[in-house]
């Protein structure tokens, strides 16, 4: 059965819900795509019934993108019935793949992607091709699935070589350092970002310039240089806010969040907590809002407010998610309790996290879970236990003090 992220999200809501229609809406008229995927024809559903699916969102009073978008695909479905067209009804898929995103609907995006591809065959404009496997890609990325995002990437980069799209090829080469530097070789993943960035002011697009300055910023946090890190990150931001539409590439609360991890390393703790603290009620994406409240648990463990931590932690145990962000919320909870005293699920944390990272491929994840276990280990056995709760990473020391002053 298809969509079942989508069922499963309108059975979180009340049944009555703006929220739960909308979803509803999107998930009956992805099911009349599906169908007509599947059929190979524009004999796929009655006028009638596209009729019945479009009148049904027009009467949904919801302004966000995951409706606007649905409302625009059921549009092309009926002109699809009326005129036997596909292209603008493969440009609007596509369109929807944004939404659906950021809504953290990731088994709809490679269902979407696959009707995609198949409605458009040998046909399909190549622009709409790439764009199609870049959200994919996304999609594996979030998912752990790091060996088909890697193929989704090589897909673009072939497709961005045959079609000559600059924007589709640096998107290809980002998208693979980004795989280098989840995979813990953040060497290589910096050298091949800035190789692309003097390519991509060039050649490509405003929203392409910032995707790879975003790279480049958070790699480099990575790799503790922190005053470089915000400098590209502050750069990416410029870019994206004299941007006359939605970016879609450099998603401008992606930037703020990432430039809140550096302050948090460069000491600036307050900025960062009244930053994070506005993403988790403003933020557009799931992934967004739910990293905001990570990194606040974070900031409490910094403070030694245990009693925010543990409701933070609460909060974010209910919560589904995918599983990057699982790994980040392990290893920031086991660094949380740590900062706390709470050493034996610190530990805890910090082994899933492990676990979970070797399972996945996510080896950063892996090097910075298995560091904090073994320094844990060594002060554990050395017999010093209540230096343990005071074993935080230098940058963190310094955002500690900072505090104090």
């Amino acid at each position: 059965m298809r969509h079942l992220d989508l069922l499963s999200g309108i059975e979180r809501l009340p049944s009555e819900s703006l929220q739960a229609r909308a979803l509803a809406n999107t998930y009956s008229v992805l099911h009349l795509v599906d169908r007509l995927a599947d059929r190979d024809d524009t004999e796929y559903a009655s006028r009638e019934q596209l009729a019945a699916a479009a009148a049904s969102i027009d009467l949904v009073e919801d302004s966000t993108a995951l409706t606007l978008e649905t409302r625009r695909v059921a549009r092309e479905l009926q002109d699809l019935a009326r005129n036997g067209t596909s292209t603008p009804l493969l440009a609007a898929l596509v369109g929807l793949l944004s939404p659906l995103v950021d809504n953290d609907f990731r088994d709809s995006v490679r269902e979407v992607v696959a009707n995609v591809l198949i409605l458009g065959g040998a046909t399909l404009d190549p622009e709409l091709e790439w764009r199609a496997c870049r959200f994919r890609a996304g999609a594996n990325i979030a998912d752990g699935n790091l060996d088909s995002a890697t193929a989704d990437y090589e897909a673009i980069a072939d497709i961005a070589s045959k079609c000559g799209s600059p924007d589709g090829d640096v998107v290809a080469k980002n998208g693979l350092a980004l795989v280098l530097h989840l995979r813990g070789n953040l060497p290589a993943a910096e050298a091949r970002v800035r190789e692309l960035i003097a390519i991509a002011d060039a050649r490509c697009s405003r929203a392409i310039r910032v995707r790879v300055r975003l790279n480049l910023g958070v790699v480099l946090g990575k790799r503790s240089r922190f005053e470089e890190a915000l400098s590209e990150l502050e750069a990416a931001l410029a870019l994206a806010e004299t941007s006359r539409h939605e970016d879609e590439f450099g998603d401008r609360e992606s930037i703020v969040a990432d430039i809140a991890f550096t302050y948090v390393q460069l000491g600036n703790v307050e900025a960062a907590r009244r930053i994070y603290t506005a993403l988790t009620f403003s933020a557009k994406t799931i992934r967004i809002a739910t990293g905001a409240r990570i990194n606040l648990m974070h900031i409490a463990g910094l403070r030694g407010d245990s009693q925010s931590v543990r409701q933070l932690q609460g909060e974010l145990n209910a919560r589904p998610m995918q599983t990057r962000l699982q790994v980040d919320y392990l290893l920031t909870l086991g660094v949380a309790c740590n900062a706390i005293g709470d050493i034996e699920q610190a530990k805890i944390a910090l082994e899933r996290c492990l676990d979970l990272a070797s399972r996945t491929g996510f080896g950063q994840y892996l090097i910075e879970a298995d560091r904090r276990i073994k320094r844990i280990s060594e002060l554990l056995s050395s017999g010093d236990e209540a230096k343990t709760h005071r074993f935080v990473d230098r940058v963190v020391g310094r955002a500690v003090r900072a505090l104090a002053d």
